[in-house]
């Protein structure tokens, strides 16, 4: 029996404000929990979406960052994976593994970006080891402080005691699916993370959590084949968070300068867009010739 490989990816994509060419460059847009969550996540509504089941209690993503005083916040993007058992022997998608997709489309027209699986995960495995590169986020200030620019050019608060710096991690996995609860009990992370705030390993112990709360599912969805990409942010002010961001797509070394050093001045794409009525005409080698 041969396994059952990952052939690539799928995400339906809304048609408007450059969000179908930024797609196809692998410049993602990501939405905060409460709007996805507001919106269905992707059209599938999943009532335990954000909450880490424990031995004992439930505790959500949303009383993490609470604890941690609102000063951090959550972004996700998500995507259906497909494997070679969802093509027929002829290559085509399968019937089921459509109806599966149109269900998280909602019954809407939307086009598909689709991604070959290794090119995918190399483009995630660049914005990952470039971590606070590729971000532009879209947070307006206003406290009668002054707006300066980072290293990033990002817009922070300076007054004249702090400098906030804001602090983004990219992940990007499959959910996991799972019904087994943790063993920790709530009062205890809710101590921690409230300690973590004056910590230097403060950000990696809130966002484990966060990790926890995001990424993993109850099997009752495990038919969805999601992968998600998260990004976290800390040390934003509270209120003042945006509904998304988006992920910029990294510049690939194209050219050599005169001194044999290559530069980094083009944008490839990753994807290929799919109109809604060609879906059922979807073939595994679609996915190669990315």
């Amino acid at each position: 029996m041969q396994p059952n490989l990952p052939v690539g990816l799928l995400k339906f994509v809304d048609d408007k404000d450059d969000f179908l060419s930024k797609a196809v460059m692998g410049a993602f847009h990501l939405s905060s929990i409460e709007y996805f969550q507001k919106n269905g996540g992707e059209k599938v509504k999943d009532p335990y979406e954000g909450i880490i089941k424990l031995k004992d209690d439930t505790i959500s993503y949303k009383e993490i960052i609470e604890k941690y005083d609102n000063k951090a916040q959550a972004y996700i993007t998500s995507f259906t994976l497909l494997y070679e058992d969802d093509f027929d022997t002829n290559g085509t998608i399968k019937k089921a593994t459509l109806e599966k997709l149109c269900q998280t489309n909602n019954g809407e027209k939307r086009p598909a970006v689709i991604y070959n699986y290794e090119t995918f995960i190399g483009h995630m495995e660049t914005l990952i080891s470039n971590n606070n590169t590729y971000y532009r986020y879209n947070h307006k200030y206003n406290l009668g402080n002054k707006i300066v620019k980072d290293e990033y050019d990002n817009e922070v608060v300076k007054d004249n005691h702090k400098h906030y710096t804001p602090i983004y991690t990219i992940y990007g996995n499959k959910v996991k699916y799972s019904d087994e609860p943790f063993r920790e009990n709530k009062p205890d992370i809710i101590k921690g993370v409230e300690k973590s705030q004056d910590s230097e390993n403060g950000v990696e112990f809130v966002t484990k959590y966060l990790k926890r709360a995001l990424l993993i599912k109850n099997t009752l969805y495990s038919t969805q084949n999601e992968y998600r990409v998260l990004v976290t942010a800390f040390n934003l002010i509270p209120d003042e968070f945006s509904e998304s961001i988006d992920l910029k797509a990294p510049l690939i070394p194209t050219k050599v300068n005169p001194s044999g050093t290559t530069r980094k001045n083009n944008h490839k794409s990753i994807g290929k867009v799919i109109a809604n009525e060609d879906l059922d005409k979807l073939n595994k080698l679609d996915f190669l010739e990315i």
